[in-house]
C-alpha cells in the first residue's frame, strides 16, 4: 500500500520603512502536517538598520510554538536574535548578467518662433 502525506507552509511578512536607515518587520510562519498530527506557528518581530543600500543589520524576537503528539505533545520556544543580510546581486559584475542598458533621455524642443 503507498502512503501520501501532504505538509502545508505558510508565511506572511510586512515590512515598514522608517525613514532611510531603519526597517521594521513582522512575521507569521506556519508549518502543518495532517498525516503526522504535526503542527508548527511562529512569530517575529525584527528592527532593521542599513549600512548600505545593500548590507543591513538587525535584531528581533522571536516566539513559537510545536504541537506533534508522537514526541513531547508540544512545546513553545522564544528568544531574542541578531543578523546581518547582504544583496549579493551587485557584487561579481551582477554574476555575469547583462544588465539594462541607459534609457535615452527625452530631448528638449527649443521653439522656432520668437515672440
Amino acid at each position: 500500500m503507498i502512503e501520501t502525506s501532504a505538509i502545508h507552509l505558510g508565511q506572511i511578512r510586512a515590512i515598514y520603512r522608517l525613514g532611510y536607515n531603519f526597517d521594521l518587520v513582522g512575521e507569521v510562519r506556519w508549518i502543518n502536517q495532517p498525516s503526522a498530527n504535526y503542527n508548527e506557528i511562529g512569530f517575529l518581530v525584527e528592527l532593521g538598520y542599513y549600512l548600505t543600500p545593500d548590507l543591513r543589520l538587525y535584531a528581533g524576537y522571536s516566539l513559537g510554538d510545536i504541537d506533534d503528539p508522537d514526541f513531547s505533545g508540544s512545546r513553545s520556544a522564544d528568544g531574542p536574535y541578531l543578523g546581518i543580510s547582504v544583496k549579493l546581486n551587485d557584487l561579481f559584475n551582477s554574476f555575469g548578467q547583462p544588465t539594462a542598458p541607459p534609457q535615452q533621455q527625452e530631448s528638449l524642443v527649443q521653439p522656432v518662433a520668437q515672440e
